[in-house]
């Protein structure tokens, strides 16, 4: 089997695509079990973080990850 040129180049962007959208799949799916439990702070908001205040923003409600973990 003889390839071209033109043959190996797609083959070659056809795994970097591959691999890019298994990458986004885990980075997602990771969004449900990312933000666990980070809402346990026992701060005001003016006593946060930027991190903390972003942690907690993003546990606050399951239905807010799983859309973020979607996108």
């Amino acid at each position: 089997m003889n390839l071209t040129k033109k043959d190996k180049i797609e083959i070659f962007e056809n795994a970097i695509s591959w691999i890019v959208v298994i990458a986004m799949f885990i980075y997602g799916g990771g969004k449900l079990i990312q933000f666990d439990g980070a809402a346990e702070i026992d701060k005001t908001v003016s006593e946060m973080t930027g991190m903390e205040l972003m942690w907690a923003f993003y546990s606050y409600s399951k239905s807010f990850a799983i859309t973020l973990g979607g996108f």
